[in-house]
């Protein structure tokens, strides 16, 4: 959701967002407003770690797969 020169922007996200949980659209409207800032997410290293480790595992099977070919 943006605001540009005072007119709300809806995304395609923003509507399912409203469909799931109207309050969301209510914290949206104001952190496009100015109003409220948006929150940082948070970092959480074992994430990170999984994301790596599945890439180096789709890696190893993409190499597999070609090996083969």
């Amino acid at each position: 959701m943006q605001s540009i020169e005072g007119t709300i922007n809806l995304s395609a996200g923003d509507l399912v967002g409203h469909l799931n949980c109207g309050y969301l659209t209510e914290l949206d409207l104001k952190v496009a407003n100015g109003q409220l800032q948006k929150p940082k997410p948070k970092i959480y290293p074992v994430l990170a770690t999984l994301a790596e480790r599945s890439a180096l595992h789709e890696q190893r099977y993409i190499d597999h797969l070609r090996k083969g070919a």
